[in-house]
């Protein structure tokens, strides 16, 4: 019994202490009188006899006529927060990409290449976008290539701030063929990754994703090295890189 008892108590003297709170953090009605004094309390009322009624911090009421009055304005607290813009949530319509960011490879290679890319697609709803763009990529070793692809992504869920997903498939092309290749083909690329969509009062989104991607490419030259005879040689590879990319959405 006596638990309960307690527990009553911790419960009334919460919400008194949360209805004294809110009090106390009200906005005040500011008086600004012709000759300069400044009275401060809760307007109830403008009477008809052209008086405006105000409460005092102690309760009782007092009356100043209308035309001894300067201003009226608020006076708010100094532990006052302007209420938050709500995120906006663009349901469907067509946006635009773009982002930028690092992959990251091997020790003994590329072990820190760059990537940046844009697109424009359509949304139907916020957990599905369709959308079709290109970037570049340049690896530590100096390789670089241009990916085109189409891409299908969304955020799951309408909060500020929400988990998100997209895949793409394409072909990346070669950006650049040094001398000494032959000939030089890029190959079928895909990518994938997880992130978080920060939503803000104007029709801005930011992004940060963890990506995965791969790509396949082509190169052949002479072989001169000794014991080759100068033989015609295609190697084949196959580019696997994690990636960590920032993105404006609009």
């Amino acid at each position: 019994m006596k638990a309960l008892l307690l527990i009553i108590s911790i419960m009334f003297g919460t919400l008194y202490c949360a209805q004294a709170q809110t009090k106390d953090t009200a906005a005040a009605d500011v008086l600004v009188l012709n000759d300069g004094s400044i009275i401060k309390g809760e307007r109830i009322e403008a009477t008809k006899s052209g008086y405006v009624r105000l409460r005092m911090k102690d309760g009782t009421e007092v009356e100043f006529p209308i035309e001894s009055i300067a201003e009226i304005r608020k006076d708010m607290p100094r532990d006052y927060r302007a209420p938050r813009k709500p995120h906006q949530v663009q349901s469907k319509g067509l946006y635009a990409t773009i982002n930028t960011g690092f992959l990251f490879g091997s020790i003994e290679q590329d072990p820190v290449s760059f990537t940046s890319g844009a697109a424009i697609g359509y949304r139907f709803f916020p957990q599905l976008h369709l959308s079709g763009g290109g970037g570049a990529d340049v690896y530590g070793s100096g390789d670089m290539f241009a990916p085109v692809y189409l891409r299908i992504g969304g955020d799951v869920m309408k909060t500020r701030v929400s988990p998100s997903y997209y895949f793409a498939s394409g072909y990346a092309f070669p950006f650049n063929t040094p001398e000494e290749y032959f000939d030089a083909k890029g190959g079928a690329f895909y990518e994938g990754g997880v992130g978080v969509t920060f939503r803000t009062a104007s029709r801005i989104y930011w992004t940060l994703n963890m990506t995965y991607r791969q790509h396949k490419a082509e190169r052949s030259y002479y072989n001169n090295w000794w014991g080759n005879n100068g033989s015609f040689t295609t190697e084949k590879r196959t580019y696997r890189r994690f990636g960590l990319t920032v993105g404006m959405c609009f």
